[in-house]
């Protein structure tokens, strides 16, 4: 029915209004801003009006919150369990490079090096399909820390083996 479509829309149309306010949050560590888009999102996020691939996106938006501003990795990875991989074709191919860096985050966060580097190459794979310069550099700046890590924690690996031996 038309009022349905009418409800539906509005639903849409505020969840990419807090989408925009929270990337911006997020870009510019207003924590908050942050807080009240996270907390906008906590309160709608199961709205039955909500198609699956604005949830899908919330999820990525929330995930990225949570390890970026809040610094919560349990968090980050309940939020990442919601993201579906059928619904990235809709945006642009910035969401699948943010889903590989967070993939590499909760790799490290979890002592897993080799799955880390893996999708740290994959994120790097996927910034040719990102529109937005913007989310260009800002994925460029996470992954440089992410390797940055990696390459830390091998360093200190492999210079306490060799002290053990």
């Amino acid at each position: 029915t038309e009022a349905q479509f009418q409800a539906a829309e509005h639903v849409t149309v505020a969840h990419l209004i807090q989408i925009f306010r929270l990337t911006h949050a997020i870009a510019c560590r207003d924590d908050v801003q942050a807080q009240q888009c996270a907390y906008w999102f906590a309160q709608h996020y199961d709205t039955p009006e909500l198609d699956a691939t604005l949830q899908s996106q919330t999820a990525l938006m929330m995930a990225i919150y949570a390890l970026v501003m809040c610094k919560d990795v349990a968090l980050c990875k309940a939020w990442r369990s919601h993201w579906s991989q059928d619904q990235v074709q809709v945006f642009d191919g910035s969401a699948q490079a943010y889903i590989h860096w967070l993939d590499a985050e909760l790799a490290l966060a979890a002592g897993n090096i080799g799955q880390a580097k893996q999708a740290c190459v994959k994120a790097y794979g996927a910034l040719q399909d990102c529109m937005a310069k913007s989310d260009v550099m800002q994925l460029q700046a996470y992954l440089i820390s992410v390797v940055q890590r990696i390459d830390a924690l091998e360093k200190d690996m492999s210079g306490g083996f060799k002290q053990a031996v």
